[in-house]
């Protein structure tokens, strides 16, 4: 059953669980007698002293049974049967074009996209930098080396979701490859030079401040089914010459997402507070934020009517991240179901709330899937569920200069509308494999 998954949707989806073929039938080991070529049992003490003898690990979990069960949005009432190892499963791979879910049952909401549509996947390991990301230009003392660790899965699974289980219409709903930790970086796409021709999704490259010139210099996740729980901070120097800008002084205006780990700018951690977002939804192409903080500065008649905090909206295409980190992150995995499913988390049990992440009431409101011991509904299709990555210290180049207009419009809420401003992002290297993106 488990190499049909491999054809699943016209893909080739690697499946590592074959080995679970491998499962005894009798709950005895053998081995081979010193008296002899026979086989004979081996005793409780001896099996005792055989590293691995829970290699493999299998559960059973019933309809509506877990914490959170009756929460709105909550799709549980399934037989799920969990088969998995015992093991960490390293790699490292580099993936040209994954596609999963173009048309199908999904065709309906925009027949353009694919459930999951991905330029150039790296699964790495992660360097000890600040927010995990690997080595690249940005933030490495030799660019010129890439990091060099693998991409962590610990204790890997297969799941499947089971509708009447124990009746004549027994039927498959959906199966989930999943880990209970993953660990690494997930870097994605490419950058393009000022004047190159985008070979993905075409268009020119212009390295401006924003907009769909400087959009043509990504490529990366056109499209995605799943839900992200990210932690964000970032900063974007907004310039400004107007005349209402300058009168007084040089300006200096900075959008603030998070708390950053410098100290020298407007947007550390000392003043700002951690940012995490919840991201949801079906062939997802761009991400929106509204009520970002924008901190002013010396930024002329602005400061010196005491004007010093303002708002923008930021909206980015999911072309222009290059990649999130995971650091210990549990209930990684990617599933594909006929309709919407509440996937249990691999402990079982709420998530814990004392880690920085959303679910630590010391960062502010709890979202309500802290409070359940599902994962968010999957929706029909192919979905990635991720649930704690990472996407910290963004430092954005100059945006701007500021009409009048726009700066009146960032002092209330939703505020200024930032559409796919230079983020300044570069996809990882990754020199490992055949495929090297180097």
């Amino acid at each position: 059953m488990l190499g049909m998954l491999r054809y699943l949707s016209g893909q080739l989806v690697p499946v590592v669980f074959n080995l679970l073929l491998l499962v005894p039938l009798s709950g005895y080991a053998a081995a081979v007698s010193s008296h002899g070529p026979g086989m004979v049992a081996l005793t409780d003490a001896d099996l005792s002293g055989v590293t691995g003898q829970a290699l493999f690990v299998s559960d059973k979990i019933g309809p509506d049974s877990l914490p959170g069960y009756n929460q709105a949005d909550t799709f549980g009432n399934f037989t799920y049967y969990r088969m998995g190892m015992d093991i960490d499963l390293s790699m490292n791979a580099n993936i040209a074009k994954l596609q999963l879910g173009c048309g199908g049952v999904n065709d309906a909401l925009d027949p353009t996209l694919c459930d999951i549509d991905l330029d150039y996947v790296r699964f790495m390991g992660r360097s000890n930098t600040v927010g995990g990301a690997p080595c690249t230009a940005a933030n490495c003392t030799n660019a010129a080396t890439p990091a060099t660790s693998e991409f962590l899965l610990r204790r890997p699974y297969v799941e499947l979701a089971i509708k009447n289980d124990g009746t004549a219409n027994r039927e498959v709903v959906g199966f989930k490859l999943g880990a209970q930790v993953a660990d690494g970086y997930v870097g994605v796409g490419r950058r393009y030079a000022n004047g190159n021709v985008n070979a993905e999704n075409g268009g020119t490259c212009n390295n401006g401040t924003a907009g769909a010139s400087t959009l043509a210099c990504h490529s990366g996740a056109n499209s995605i089914s799943g839900f992200l729980g990210a932690e964000l901070s970032a900063a974007l120097n907004v310039r400004c010459s107007s005349a209402l800008c300058a009168l007084g002084g040089a300006s200096n205006v900075r959008v603030c997402a998070g708390a950053t780990a410098r100290t020298d700018d407007l947007c550390n951690a000392s003043t700002n507070d951690n940012l995490f977002i919840d991201v949801s939804g079906t062939r997802m192409s761009q991400i929106a934020t509204s009520a970002l903080e924008l901190e002013v500065s010396n930024a002329g008649l602005l400061s010196l009517l005491g004007i010093t905090t303002g708002y923008s909206q930021l909206t980015a295409s999911l072309r222009m991240l290059h990649g999130f980190t995971l650091i210990n992150t549990n209930d990684f995995f990617i599933s594909f179901q006929r309709e919407r499913v509440s996937w249990p988390r691999y402990s079982k049990t709420l998530p814990p709330n004392n880690g920085v992440d959303a679910c630590n009431p010391a960062y502010g409101t709890v979202p309500g899937r802290c409070n359940s011991a599902y994962a968010v509904a999957s929706n029909t299709g192919w979905w990635m569920n991720v649930p704690e990555a990472k996407v910290v210290e963004v430092y954005a180049p100059d945006y701007g200069p500021l009409t009048i207009g726009e700066l009146t419009t960032a002092l209330s809420q939703p505020g200024l509308p930032l559409v796919n401003p230079e983020l300044g992002l570069t996809p990882p290297k990754n020199c490992y494999g055949t495929a090297r993106f180097c």
